[in-house]
């Protein structure tokens, strides 16, 4: 079983492009219910994003797209 950051490090969703913020926090719900789902908690998803799903999905999409 993985544990909870590489689950969100390696979700397929988290790397497409997405260029409106409305997207993110769309993105942002189906990852909290997923988390749900997984078993790791929607909560525990805000901690390691710092309270901020799509900000933190936003600051993955800016420095991947750097590279």
């Amino acid at each position: 079983m993985k544990d909870m950051t590489d689950w969100l490090v390696s979700d397929d969703r988290s790397e497409q492009a997405y260029a409106d913020p409305f997207e993110f926090g769309m993105l942002a719900g189906v990852l909290r219910a997923q988390a749900d789902a997984e078993g790791f908690g929607a909560d525990r998803l805000e901690k390691m994003c710092d309270g901020d799903v799509a900000g933190y999905l936003m600051s993955r999409e800016t420095q991947t797209s750097r590279h």
